[in-house]
Formats: C-alpha cells, sequence, structure tokens
C-alpha cells in the first residue's frame, strides 16, 4: 500500500526557467526555504544528498537521500536510502507550465514499507505543513523580481 501527502498546488506568475534555477540551486536553500533550509549534495541522478529538515519548533534532523528522478526544468525527486520493504519514501517537485505564462508547482510525498504507515501516521501533519510553508516562500521568492512596484 502506497500512502500520499500533498498539498494544493501553487499557481506562480515568473517564468519557468526562474522558477527552476531557485529551486535547483541547493546552496542558495537557507535564504528561502524554512523547512529545508539545507541540502548537502549535487543535484544529478542517483546523488546521495543529505536534507536538514526542520520541522516548526524543532531542532534540524538531518535525512540521507538520494536523487532518483531528475527532468531538468521541471522535475525532482529524492527517496529514502533504507530498502524499500522496510521503507521508501519518494519526494516530488514538479513545474507545469500553462500557455498563459503561469507554472504550477506542486510537491508531494509518497511512503510504502513496513515503516511506511508509521510515518504517515505521526509525521503526516507536521510534513503538509512544511510543504506549505515551503510553497509559499517559494511562490514569494520566484515572484519576487516580477512584481511591479
Amino acid at each position: 500500500m502506497t500512502l500520499h501527502i500533498a498539498i494544493s498546488p501553487v499557481v506562480i506568475h515568473a517564468p519557468q526557467s526562474a522558477i527552476w534555477a531557485i529551486l535547483a540551486d541547493f546552496d542558495r536553500y537557507p535564504e528561502w526555504n524554512a523547512f529545508t533550509p539545507k541540502i548537502e549534495g549535487t543535484l544529478e541522478i542517483n546523488a546521495k544528498i543529505i536534507l536538514h529538515v526542520q520541522f516548526a519548533g524543532k531542532a534540524i534532523r538531518k535525512q540521507p537521500e538520494k536523487v532518483t528522478d531528475l527532468q531538468t526544468g521541471s522535475a525532482i525527486a529524492w527517496g529514502s536510502n533504507y530498502p524499500a520493504w522496510f521503507l521508501k519514501g519518494t519526494r516530488w517537485q514538479v513545474l507545469e507550465t500553462h500557455p498563459a505564462g503561469s507554472v504550477t508547482y506542486r510537491t508531494w510525498e509518497t511512503y510504502s514499507g513496513l515503516m511506511g504507515s508509521v510515518v504517515y501516521l505521526f509525521f503526516r501533519k507536521k510534513i503538509m505543513e512544511g510543504f506549505e510553508v515551503v510553497a509559499k516562500a517559494f511562490k514569494d521568492r520566484a515572484e519576487q523580481p516580477f512584481k511591479s512596484s
């Protein structure tokens, strides 16, 4: 059984290339991403990365992950390093361009394996809150240079 955690899509009014540049620039995450203020590693398929995740009001916890999918300009996914029977978690961040020029940002996480239900049960609400914080900050960061004064 696969469990899903997702937030509502967010429409961003900025060029997709500018939005992607923010999403792909791990070095600048501390400037805008309060939920994952730091990612160590490189953005390439199968690269091992370390996420520094901070649930609201809690200490930062390091999560080793691996980049599992990369569609330059439109999608990133990373997942847990555990054996799949124990815990398989995958986080997706996807950009979809619309003909009018806006971009929809979608993010979700899936869980399966023996511990998937445990993670879902105990962390679902905190993960959703983190995703919401990221989506708002991401939208604000991406739109800022394109807002008229």
